[in-house]
């Protein structure tokens, strides 16, 4: 590196050798005479600036004694021994100590640091104009950093930590979570934690997230999931599960990242979103029970103060047994009761009044429909009608009506508020697997695994309803929300186990998958967009 004479530089010129170095030293003694008795940082920096621009030459070499440092590469620079002491603890110890051999020879070897990034602390202790984030590399700043930490050189660390470590991007953000690990930066490391919660979702869609370690999104639970609302909660956990997919044995760690987090923030929307169509919950059991634990633990308390199952069974000779299981403090209770009625058979309305219903051979020609409510009093009685007594059974309820199946393809239906008694029938020659719903406007019947019929109460117009593919069985339903009901509900065993949802409104169909059903699906209350399936097994109903 060729530098200028010094007489050049500090207007010398025309000045012979000797002369000029005597002016030289002349100039470095009454600098630093000025320093000394009246101390200004004005001062400070003009000499600074001084021996920056003399570090070869001889002269001022000898006054303030000159030191090599070598760098990788056998890349030597000149410094003076008294400026590196003066600005930094490290060449302190190793240019004062007596037996360090640094000291002792005025050469000083490092072999792992770059001359360009040697050249910037020099730059800094001589307190010269720094390269500006335009003027460095990323890969320069970081070999900076790293030699000034080691340097004990706070001050060019405090730096260029702050232009490496703002902005935080889409595109950093992982560089600058590593050296803040590194360099154990509190306050950066909070920033990144937040950046990444608050971007999770863009984060979730890029390659990016196969990078995210274990311990990063350890320490976000650690210290940032309290701070968390719904929302944000709900994108960190849709995060988190597609941090899964990215790497082999990583469902376990989410599982236990899961189980730290406060689900009972999330909405029921988010909840039930995830529970229903992300495939990583559907497919692994263990995550798939952290989310559902939560699901039934809020419907229960939801509906606690109004759900009871009422269960009948038909006893030896003329009596009936009536169970109630009913929720308590979150546990299920059962009392079970024989009540006698002479070939009478118990049925429920959609607002759950109890009543007990009472079919007599009137004559050749039909029979009577007597009806008692649930202490034993005359509710209705009606004129002939005709049903095959063999078969009689309520299928459905809404709030104030009951359907009874009387032929393959009619119904009775009892109007509670009304007393009345009146015949619906299926449109056309379709047989009737079943009846699903009866609103206000229309009836819904199951005809089979593919079809549904729904037929205009008013006008009796009929449209048959094409299924999705599937094989799909219609399941009994209690809806608990106000007003009428709006969904039908069909169940499919396999291939894949799950339900079928008919939206009334939409006219639409979807799927929800239903993974750790086995059994076959045999009641299903409905509220508030979740669902409490009763499944059963070999053993029991669960």
């Amino acid at each position: 590196m060729r530098v200028a004479p010094t007489s050049a530089r500090f207007g010398l010129r025309g000045t012979s050798q000797t002369t000029s170095s005597i002016v030289l030293r002349h100039v470095g003694i009454r600098i630093m005479a000025v320093i000394i008795l009246e101390p200004s940082s004005l001062d400070q920096s003009l000499l600074l600036t001084y021996l920056y621009y003399t570090r070869e030459d001889e002269d001022v070499g000898q006054l303030f004694e000159t030191v090599v440092l070598q760098c990788e590469n056998g890349d030597c620079l000149p410094a003076h021994k008294s400026v590196l002491a003066v600005g930094s603890d490290y060449f302190r110890a190793m240019f004062t100590h007596t037996g360090n051999i640094e000291n002792e020879t005025n050469f000083a070897s490092f072999p792992d640091t770059s001359a360009e990034v040697m050249n910037i602390i020099i730059k800094y202790l001589y307190r010269q104009k720094l390269p500006t984030q335009h003027e460095i590399t990323d890969t320069l700043m970081r070999e900076t950093l790293i030699t000034s930490d080691k340097m004990q050189l706070k001050g060019l660390f405090d730096v260029y930590w702050k232009l490496y470590s703002t902005p935080i991007t889409l595109v950093n953000f992982l560089n600058i979570w590593e050296y803040a690990d590194m360099f154990f930066q509190a306050g950066t490391l909070e920033n990144i934690r937040m950046f990444v919660v608050e971007n999770s979702e863009q984060i979730s869609k890029s390659d990016i997230l196969a990078d995210v370690t274990e311990g990063q999104l350890q320490s976000i639970i650690d210290c940032n999931l309290d701070k968390l609302e719904s929302d944000k909660l709900g994108n960190f956990i849709n995060f988190l599960l597609s941090w899964g997919w990215k790497g082999k044995n990583r469902m376990t760690c989410v599982w236990m990242f899961l189980a730290k987090c406060d689900i009972s923030k999330l909405s029921d929307f988010l909840l039930w979103k995830l529970i229903s169509s992300n495939q990583t919950v559907i497919k692994f059991p263990a995550i798939y029970n952290v989310l559902s634990k939560q699901v039934t633990s809020r419907w229960l308390r939801a509906v606690e103060p109004r759900f009871q199952i009422h269960a009948f069974k038909k006893s030896a000779g003329k009596t009936w047994k009536h169970s109630i299981t009913y929720l308590n403090n979150e546990r299920w209770n059962t009392n079970t009761k024989e009540k006698k009625r002479r070939d009478c058979f118990p049925a429920l309305s959609g607002t759950g009044s109890l009543f007990n219903y009472k079919i007599n051979k009137h004559n050749l020609f039909g029979h009577q429909f007597t009806v008692y409510d649930s202490s034993g009093n005359l509710f209705f009685m009606s004129e002939e009608f005709t049903f095959d007594i063999n078969n009689i059974e309520s299928e459905t309820a809404n709030r104030k009506e009951i359907f009874f199946r009387s032929s393959p393809f009619t119904y009775l239906c009892f109007n509670t508020e009304n007393k009345e008694l009146f015949r619906v029938s299926t449109t056309g020659t379709h047989y009737c697997r079943s009846m699903l719903l009866a609103t206000d406007e229309k009836y819904f019947f199951d005809l089979n695994d593919r079809c549904i019929q729904i037929v205009n109460r008013k006008s009796g117009a009929c449209r048959i309803m094409k299924k999705l593919p599937g094989n799909w069985k219609s399941v009994k339903c209690k809806f608990l929300e106000e007003g009428p009901a709006t969904k039908l509900i069909f169940f499919q065993k396999s291939p894949i186990s799950c339900l079928l949802i008919y939206d009334i409104g939409k006219s639409s169909w979807s799927n929800v998958f239903t993974p750790n059903i086995t059994g076959e699906v045999v009641f299903l209350i409905y509220f508030d967009g979740d669902c409490l399936i009763f499944e059963k097994s070999n053993v029991t109903c669960n």
